[in-house]
Order: structure tokens, then sequence, then C-alpha cells
């Protein structure tokens, strides 16, 4: 077991190039690891955007065993650009055990907060009160499978989608997909689509947090040996109908911001520009598609695969945890019971109010530049 003596505690800023190196290995020990979010070039630009990230190293003699990037609030841990972070976890090798406690003391952390972290990590389970499952996209599954290339069940989505394909073709223009386009307009039309799509479905807008905005900017044009942007598109003639902009890693792709034209939603053309993205993104390296959380249609019907993740609190006492618990339980309440429904408006109000407060306190705390134009 360690002990805080074993564990040393740094902004990810001042990580040498053996312990990014360090970080690089681990990473190569579990597949799921190669997910960009759980990247040390992610957490990099998150800090680089704003908020302060923090690295725990935990050590025995001279290497490094495991790593836990976090954000503060207080005394309370939470994963890297949790608000828009779609995977975490504990970088480390697999079944890896230590003390967890222990590296809370180390990081003066009474608890790490977390609600989509990798379910198979062991030193996770204990403190485990919910899962769920992530979809994601096998492209060689795709590319092989003979149930999708003869026309099975599994196909019926693409069916559709090739059949709105050829309806948008006739009725609006020609369909042009771009792999990898100069994400510049792209990106404004997606943050004013999201923006629609937010207030529509009375989401809290992720995309109006500045260092957010600031944060999707800025890896638009990443480029590095561990991650990059990809913006993908899809015109009818000249006309911008969708936009799919994620991050790249290890050949793993990050689905994180899809949008479209919700004017020619009929069309389903997010669709058709996935469909596309399925067939050509190994031409920018892509394996594997990670599509996340939740079960919208479209995930369900595409995906080759699902793993699990959980949610839970990590404390030096066991009251964080029934804490945790107990947020869990009426959220799940709120969100199923009929009879719930009206309480549940106030309910997201005031998670929308903490959550846009809270982020107030970290930005108020930073020094950083703020996007302009569009992203404002």
């Amino acid at each position: 077991m360690t002990n805080p003596s074993d564990i040393c505690v740094k902004p990810v800023g001042e990580l040498s190039e053996a312990e990014r190196a360090s970080w690089s290995v681990l990473r190569e020990q579990d597949p799921l690891l190669a997910n960009p979010f759980l990247s040390c070039d992610f957490a990099t630009a998150v800090a680089e955007a704003g908020p302060a990230v923090e690295v725990a190293l935990v050590q025995q003699e001279d290497r490094i065993l495991g790593i836990l990037p976090f954000q503060r609030t207080g005394q309370v841990g939470k994963p890297v650009g949790s608000i828009v972070s779609e995977l975490q976890g504990i970088v480390a090798r697999p079944g890896a055990e230590f003390d967890f406690r222990s590296l809370l003391t180390a990081a003066n952390l009474r608890c790490w907060d977390y609600d989509g972290a990798l379910a198979h990590q062991s030193i996770l389970q204990a403190s485990s009160i919910a899962t769920r499952e992530a979809s994601f996209i096998d492209l060689e599954v795709y590319r092989t499978d003979q149930e999708l290339a003869t026309g099975g069940e599994r196909s019926s989505w693409l069916k559709d989608t090739a059949r709105k394909e050829r309806k948008l073709a006739r009725e609006v223009g020609s369909p042009r997909f771009v792999l990898a386009d100069d994400p510049e307009e792209p990106l404004a039309a997606l943050h004013r689509w999201k923006s629609l799509q937010y207030a529509r479905t009375g989401t809290f807008n992720v995309l109006s947090i500045d260092w957010v905005w600031q944060l999707v900017q800025q890896l638009s044009t990443c480029s590095t040996d561990d991650l990059s942007g990809v913006c993908s598109t899809l015109y009818a003639g000249d006309r911008l109908l969708a936009v799919h902009f994620g991050i790249l890693s290890r050949g793993v792709l990050a689905s994180w911001f899809p949008a479209y034209d919700y004017d020619l939603g009929g069309y389903s053309p997010g669709l058709i520009l996935l469909k596309h993205l399925i067939a050509q993104g190994g031409e920018a390296g892509v394996r594997r598609i990670d599509l996340g959380q939740g079960n919208e249609r479209y995930k369900t019907s595409a995906a080759t695969g699902s793993y699990p993740l959980c949610e839970g609190s990590v404390g030096r006492s066991p009251t964080e945890r029934l804490a945790r618990r107990a947020w869990v339980g009426v959220r799940d309440w709120a969100q199923s019971s009929p009879s719930a429904q009206r309480p549940l408006v106030a309910f997201r109000a005031a998670r929308n109010w903490v959550k846009r407060h809270r982020q107030k306190q970290v930005s108020s705390s930073t020094t950083c530049d703020l996007p302009s134009g569009e992203g404002r």
C-alpha cells in the first residue's frame, strides 16, 4: 500500500519530460486509456484554457504506478474538464492497487467525485454507486461485418440514412463530406446550432462558459503526436449542413460536439455525416469512434459495442460517499418519476445555477485571455 510520501502532487504544466513519457507508457497498457480525454495533452490544454489542473503521481521507488489528473474546488477534486470530459479515470496499469485515501491526503482533498469513470478499474469499484454504458464504433467492424455488408438488421440505419442522402441531393443539393475541414467557420456554426439545441431542450449550454469555448477553439488547431482536433463537415452545394468536432488520440476519436442545421433536420444531416465519417475516418488514422454515454437512437443504432462507466465518490470519510449516493438517488428519481416532472424543472434550474456559480468561481481564479467573437 502507498502512503502520502509515495505521492507527488504538482501542476500539470510542471511535469517533467520523463513524467509525461510515463503517462504515455501507462496509457499503452489498457486500450480504453487510449481515449483522448485521458491524455496528458488534453489535461495540459484544459489548464491552458483557464482552470488549474493538478496531477497526483503515485510512485514506487523510481517507477510511476498511477496518475490522477484533477481539478479542485476547495477540497473537492473533480476529473479534468469534468463538465465536458466524457471519459474519466486513473491512468494506471490494469489491476493496479494503491491506497486512494493516501492520495487524497497528499493532494489535500476530502474526496474525488466522478461521473463517467472507467468501471473496470478495480481501484474505483468499491466507491462506485451507479453504472451506465458508453457506446463506441469499431470502424473495422463496418468494413468487414457481413451482416452490415449484406443488409442485415444492423444495417437498417445505414439504408435509411442513404435514402435520406439521395433525397437531400434531389431537393437541396449534392452532399459533400469533408473529413478534416478548416475549423474556423464550421465551429462558428457549431456554436450557434448547439446553443439553439441547448435552449430547445432546456439543457445547460456548456459552450457559454468562456474557458470551454476557448478549449474547443484551441483544440481545433491542435496537432501533437498524442492529440489532435478533427473538424468534419457536411455540405449540400455550398451550404453547411452539419459539423462534427472530435478529438483524436491513438486511433480513438472522441465524438465531442456534433451539430446540424435544425431547419434541415428532416434529412438527418448529422447521420449522413456520421456515415461518411465511419467510411472515411481511417484516412485520418481513426480506428474507433467513442460516442460516450447516453441512449440516443443514433448511438444505439450505429454502435458496434459498449463499455461500462461508473459514477461515485472516493472520500477520506464514509460520509462523502453517502452524500454522493443520496444526490444520485434524488437525481435519478427526479428524472424518471412522472410525479416529479414539475419538481424536475426546479431541480434542473438549481443544478444549472450551481454549475454556473462553480464555473464563475473557477474563471475568477484564472487570468487567461477570454475568447472573442462567436465564442463569447
